[in-house]
């Protein structure tokens, strides 16, 4: 039989007065350049023209590709974002190769959320190569959440 966990004394809850601060990258990350950027984004627009002429399911099955094991809170939040949650268009995982342990994400998503993916894609890729010629880092991004200059 099992014994049964009883605790004593009070339990205060508080409030948590701590807010995630602005979106970065890492700081140890690589620049990212457009030129990283554009080969997803042909990618996407690839993916975009097969799924419209398949007849087997309405909207898109898209595989995205982690360089490591990702956290269910790091995911591209961001990319696929449209009615719901990114992480309620999960639809499969697993591991793309065993030695580097590569985490292979497969999301559902709808067609217009991949046009407007494509879309915000080629802002970023016009931001980047119109305003930091074609290169931003984690110190910019600071700088830039820090409003230490404006672009």
């Amino acid at each position: 039989m099992n014994d049964i966990l009883q605790l004593k004394g009070t339990l205060q809850e508080r409030v948590n007065d701590n807010k995630p601060g602005p979106r970065n990258v890492p700081n140890n990350a690589p620049a990212i350049n457009s030129g990283q950027l554009k080969p997803l984004l042909r990618e996407l627009q690839s993916l975009s023209k097969y799924w419209k002429e398949q007849n087997i399911i309405k909207g898109c099955l898209i595989d995205v590709c982690y360089t490591d094991v990702i956290a269910k809170s790091n995911r591209i939040s961001g990319f696929f974002s449209g009615s719901g949650s990114v992480n309620s268009s999960v639809v499969g995982a697993r591991f793309a190769d065993e030695e580097k342990r590569k985490h292979l994400i497969t999301h559902y998503v709808s067609d217009a959320v991949v046009e407007n993916t494509i879309q915000k894609l080629q802002g970023c890729i016009k931001l980047l190569d119109e305003e930091f010629n074609g290169v931003i880092t984690h110190d910019l991004i600071e700088s830039l959440n820090n409003r230490l200059f404006s672009i």
